[in-house]
């Protein structure tokens, strides 16, 4: 009703009530998020704490100043992709080229690899995450990331997700803030190559690390894995969730389960409900997969030249005995992809 008050000027008659109760709730909402972090740093063996967000691309090569003789130069536009660890103190910011399309297949990647860099540097991971995404479909609220929590449930990789999603326009928040100090550096320094950004990251927050102990760093993104078709053809069906900003996955009898709320001070509730149970769940992940026949491949071929040899061992060996066997696909995906592909790790 804002909205539409706004766009056509029509304001009714308890607008001011209405604003009143609408900037509570988002003032609410937004200490909810800062209460989450305080509990992940507080109890991070607990609490796993982590947003997810993108910024304004840049392209590369990034000259300062610009010079008038090629400004008309078509470079790769480069889109800054953050994840937040608020429990380890990380800030991640890969860089991810034009040609990788942005959806659930490259959000579910970046929390894969992420998941995966902690294991390997040997930081246990807690029995529940807290994931921030901003409330956009394509990106982060679509079926393929739903599915691939439910998959780090079945995989026994944490017992419970909780995901969260500020309100339209008012989703400002830390990573951010992050994203800001990267822009008034770029304003200032060049980025030559994609080869440099490891290193241009550092030096953007050095003083920022140095003062709060946070562990930047960040990659050029060389795969996004197919997530979408791997987790399509062994899962039911989601629908009925677009309104909603809070959804809680669980096991429930072995399986996830997701409920759902549109709002912070709203009650729960499922997408399905169970007769049988008595509790109004949506069990949105009937079976594991099987490995023998599934395998992983990137979303979209890679340029020439940019191929690489992968060596699944890398990955798996990081990971809980149980993902072994879906992580089996890594070592015989040429089967089903002769392009290549390339692995991070």
């Amino acid at each position: 009703m804002l909205k539409e008050a706004t766009r056509t000027g029509k304001r009714p008659a308890n607008y001011i009530q209405l604003k009143r109760v609408h900037h509570q709730l988002v003032t609410a909402e937004k200490e909810e998020y800062a209460k989450i972090r305080h509990k992940a740093e507080s109890q991070p063996d607990k609490y796993l704490s982590l947003i997810v967000d993108g910024m304004t691309p840049l392209q590369i090569p990034h000259f300062v100043p610009l010079p008038k003789s090629i400004q008309s130069m078509q470079g790769i536009k480069c889109t800054p992709w953050g994840i937040l660890n608020h429990t380890h103190k990380i800030f991640e910011c890969h860089l991810v080229p034009e040609y990788f399309p942005h959806g659930g297949n490259l959000t579910c990647t970046m929390i894969w690899n992420h998941l995966v860099g902690l294991q390997k540097s040997g930081k246990k991971l807690p029995p529940i995450l807290h994931l921030q995404i901003d409330n956009c479909w394509k990106d982060n609220k679509n079926s393929t990331v739903l599915r691939f929590l439910g998959y780090l449930l079945t995989r026994n990789i944490f017992k419970e997700i909780i995901i969260g999603a500020l309100p339209p326009g008012h989703t400002h928040e830390d990573i951010d803030q992050k994203f800001s100090v990267i822009a008034v550096y770029a304003k200032y320094h060049k980025l030559l190559c994609l080869g440099f950004w490891s290193e241009w990251l550092k030096k953007c927050f050095a003083r920022w690390s140095k003062d709060t102990g946070e562990t930047v760093f960040g990659t050029v993104v060389t795969t996004v894995w197919d997530w979408k078709t791997f987790l399509k053809s062994t899962s039911a069906l989601i629908q009925g969730y677009s309104q909603a900003r809070y959804f809680h996955v669980k096991l429930h009898n072995g399986l996830p389960t997701m409920l759902v709320k549109r709002t912070l001070v709203d009650a729960y509730e499922g997408l399905l409900a169970s007769d049988q149970t008595q509790i109004p769940v949506n069990i949105f992940y009937p079976t594991a997969p099987l490995a023998e026949e599934v395998g992983f491949a990137p979303s979209k071929p890679l340029p020439e030249g940019l191929e690489a040899k992968i060596n699944g061992a890398d990955v798996s060996q990081y990971l809980p005995e149980i993902v072994m066997e879906d992580l089996q696909a890594l070592k015989t995906s040429t089967k089903h992809n002769t392009s290549g592909m390339i692995s991070n790790h």
